[in-house]
């Protein structure tokens, strides 16, 4: 955004941004900048992925608490509401996307020289001498809080 904001204001910077500004997409000179993208999901649960304009690629990095699969695939044209997950009938599309995505990983750690952050978290979810879930069902009871008397309950025993 910076880039768009200093352009906006007309501020000329010697700064090398990573980003640049959107500018050229408002006035349509350009349609699209990057059209694949790296995503990641690092609040609850440990999860990144791959996106284009047509699939979103999903892969978690330890089971989930909602009992998802692994690897999810949506195609976003088809599906847009990502309802249906496509990634056991789509095997080579998913191949092709974890290529993108693992390609795309090692070309940023070698450029900034240093590793994933995602890959390389620890123990994130403070759960002793656990650096990720081993089930689903460890995720659940780990991290699920039920209903608002329960999150209270549990706020407050945090507090102690």
């Amino acid at each position: 955004m910076v880039p768009t904001l200093l352009e906006l204001a007309g501020i000329e910077s010697e700064i090398s941004f990573d980003g640049k500004s959107l500018m050229r997409l408002v006035d349509g000179s350009v349609a699209s900048y990057d059209s694949e993208f790296y995503i990641t999901e690092c609040t609850w649960m440990r999860k990144h992925g791959w996106r284009t304009p047509e699939w979103k690629l999903i892969v978690a990095l330890e089971p989930d608490f909602h009992f998802k699969p692994e690897v999810e695939l949506y195609n976003l044209v088809s599906d847009p509401g990502e309802n249906h997950n496509v990634a056991e009938a789509e095997p080579e599309v998913v191949a092709m996307l974890r290529a993108r995505m693992d390609a795309w990983i090692a070309k940023r750690e070698a450029e900034t020289g240093l590793p994933n952050p995602i890959h390389h978290q620890g123990d994130w979810h403070g759960h002793a001498g656990v650096g990720a879930f081993t089930s689903s069902q460890q995720a659940y009871d780990t991290l699920h809080i039920g209903d608002p008397t329960q999150a209270a309950k549990l706020q407050a025993e945090s507090r102690k």
